[in-house]
């Protein structure tokens, strides 16, 4: 199945006071799980750090943050409009693409859909599958882990990012992309 398998990354948890700071896409086919990707740094709108940020600097986040890239990052309406470019490139439309992450209802659509609500851009509503609603499911029939964290299931379905890409929007992209084209083996 052709996918866009994407992840973003982010100062926080919370939409509305946290800001996308990177985004990582994966055009995902069963032949190839990762036949093209899209990477971006995305530049806060307003450092709104979170505070597990500020305290540990050990955080994956400051990585990003830090990172030489930052020069390089664009504004999130810029970025947008880049990822829904190759949207686009790989799958030939926006509202009939099927959009894959993991927890992306619950995470990822969010931050989108409240970066364009306070950019005052209407974000479109894409058909979308979750890894972790598939590993459920996959559980529930006696055909995969109990554990859907995103953490073991890279381990589980041996898709682990290097530890230098681990937490970047691209890594976790690309490590999902191998989860769901596995998840769907099994489902089939």
């Amino acid at each position: 199945m052709d996918a866009i398998v994407f992840d973003l990354e982010t100062t926080g948890l919370t939409p509305y006071v946290a800001d996308i700071i990177q985004i990582g896409a994966v055009y995902s086919t069963a032949e190839e799980p990762v036949k093209a990707t899209f990477s971006v740094n995305v530049m806060p709108q307003v450092l709104k750090v979170s505070r597990d940020l500020l305290t540990n600097s050990d955080h994956p986040w400051e990585r990003t943050l830090n990172s030489k890239n930052m020069r390089d990052s664009v504004d999130t309406v810029t970025a947008r409009a880049m990822f829904e470019s190759f949207i686009l490139e790989h799958m030939g439309s926006l509202y009939k693409s099927v959009l894959v992450g993991h927890r992306v209802t619950t995470f990822d659509l969010r931050f989108l859909k409240g970066d364009t609500e306070s950019d005052h851009v209407k974000w479109m509503t894409p058909n979308y599958l979750d890894t972790r609603s598939m590993a459920t499911l996959l559980h529930h029939v006696g055909r995969g882990p109990k554990n859907t964290g995103s953490s073991f299931l890279f381990r589980h379905y041996n898709a682990e990012p290097p530890e230098e890409l681990r937490h970047t929007a691209l890594g976790d992209a690309v490590a999902t992309a191998h989860v769901f084209q596995a998840q769907l083996k099994e489902l089939a």
